[in-house]
């Protein structure tokens, strides 16, 4: 069941349940579930709460490069060092937020209700920061094109 209209199908059965955005904001914050994490709010939760920590350490990369590849992706998006700033914030916060929604429902009496609560203000959160950083991935892709050989990648501040 690992197409696209089977998971979205799943998802769709979850998100009626327990009021989680729609799937295609769901999939463009945290990209696509596998079926298994379909299972529960729980499963879906344990699948993505690390996303915004990675995203986060991605975005750091850029900020402070530590080898050739992100020095030449960090040299092409500095220009962008201020909305990176920011979305590195977002990325933090949010990833705060989920684990402390993560404790909250532990204790909860409903604790799907908390942790789908949290699902839905993460995508409500990163949908902005996402839209940024699919601008920041093609304009480090596009570098990566207009370079003439990986010798012309360094960084210098």
């Amino acid at each position: 069941m690992s197409d696209y209209s089977a998971l979205k199908k799943e998802y769709g059965k979850l998100a009626a349940k327990h009021s989680l955005p729609k799937f295609e904001e769901f999939t463009f914050v945290f990209g696509f579930p596998k079926e298994d994490e379909l299972k529960s709010v729980l499963t879906l939760f344990q699948a993505v709460k690390k996303t915004p920590s990675n995203v986060a350490h991605w975005v750091m990369s850029l900020l402070s490069p530590s080898d050739t590849i992100t020095a030449h992706d960090s040299q092409v998006t500095r220009d962008m060092r201020d909305e990176l700033l920011d979305a590195l914030k977002k990325c933090v916060v949010a990833d705060k937020l989920l684990s402390i929604r993560s404790f909250e429902a532990t204790q909860s009496k409903d604790p799907e209700k908390v942790m789908a609560l949290a699902l839905a203000e993460t995508v409500k959160e990163l949908k902005e920061v996402a839209t940024f950083l699919k601008k920041v991935l093609e304009k480090t892709r596009d570098g990566w094109k207009n370079a003439e050989n990986e010798k012309e990648s360094t960084y210098h501040w």
